[in-house]
C-alpha cells in the first residue's frame, strides 16, 4: 500500500507583511559614524588667571624726554607761524599801493570873493593801484599852526601802480586875500587791494604855502612847510 505523498502547503505571505531583506555589504561595512550621547565630552571651562594691574614702569628720563620734545614741536609750530606772518606782512608792504604827492599847483587865483583852485599831482610808487583814492580833509589859513582840518567833499579817482601822472582839483575856501601867504593842509586817504574791508585806509598827509604877493618864489607852485607836516602811512 502506497502512501500519498502530499506536498507541504505553500505559505502564503500574509498581505501586509514586509519581506525581510538582507543588508548591503556596503551597509555591513559602514561604520557607525553618529556618536551617542554618552561619547559626547563636554570642552572644560578656560583656565581662568587673575590678573593684577602693576603701577607705570615707564623711567622718569623718558617721561621728561617726550613732554620736552612735545614743548619743543610747540614751539616750533609758534615761530613758524610768526615767520609766515611776517612774511607776509613784508610781501603786503612791498606790493602795496604808496601814495605821495610831487606838486601842488595854484589854477585859479583866490581871494576873499572867489575860490582858488589847487591841482594837487601825486605819485604811486607802489605795485598795486591805490583804489578810492580822495582828499578827506583840507584847510587854508595863513597861519600854519592855525591850520584846522575839515572834511572837505572830493572826487574819487585811481591811481595805476608805478604811475605820476595822477591829479586831484582842491578848492580853496572863500575869504582869504590874494596877496598873503596861505597855508594848505590835507589828507589823502585810498586803499589798496591787499587791505581787507575792516582795515583802516592808508593816509597821506601834506602841508604847504603860497608865498605872498612880494616874495621872490612863484606863487603858482605850493612850498612845502618848515616844519615838516609830511607824512605817509
Amino acid at each position: 500500500m502506497q502512501r500519498s505523498q502530499r506536498k507541504p502547503p505553500n505559505k502564503k505571505s500574509v498581505k501586509g507583511e514586509k519581506k525581510q531583506t538582507k543588508p548591503d555589504k556596503e551597509t555591513q561595512q559602514m561604520p557607525n559614524l553618529i556618536p551617542s550621547i554618552s561619547e559626547i565630552v563636554p570642552t572644560p571651562p578656560p583656565n581662568q588667571v587673575r590678573q593684577t594691574c602693576r603701577p607705570d614702569q615707564t623711567p622718569g628720563w623718558k617721561i621728561i624726554i617726550e613732554y620736552g620734545a612735545f614743548i619743543f614741536s610747540a614751539v616750533a609750530v609758534v615761530i613758524y607761524y610768526l615767520q609766515l606772518d611776517a612774511t607776509q606782512q613784508t610781501m603786503r608792504l612791498d606790493e602795496r599801493a604808496w601814495v605821495s604827492v610831487t606838486s601842488a599847483k595854484l589854477t585859479r587865483p583866490y581871494s576873499v570873493d572867489s575860490k582858488g583852485m589847487v591841482l594837487v599831482s601825486l605819485a604811486n610808487t607802489g605795485k598795486t593801484p591805490a583804489l578810492h583814492m580822495k582828499v578827506e580833509k583840507a584847510a587854508f589859513s595863513d597861519k600854519e599852526d592855525a591850520v584846522d582840518l575839515v572834511p572837505t567833499a572830493s572826487a574819487e579817482t585811481v591811481a595805476p601802480p608805478n604811475s605820476t601822472q595822477n591829479t586831484i582839483p582842491l578848492a580853496i575856501h572863500l575869504g582869504i586875500p590874494g596877496d598873503t601867504k596861505l597855508f594848505i593842509k590835507f589828507v589823502l586817504t585810498y586803499r589798496d587791494v591787499l587791505q581787507k574791508p575792516s582795515d583802516p585806509p592808508h593816509m597821506t598827509t601834506f602841508c604847504g604855502f603860497y608865498p605872498p604877493d612880494d616874495a621872490a618864489e612863484d606863487r603858482t607852485t605850493l612850498m612845502a612847510c618848515l616844519h615838516g607836516g609830511n607824512s605817509m602811512n
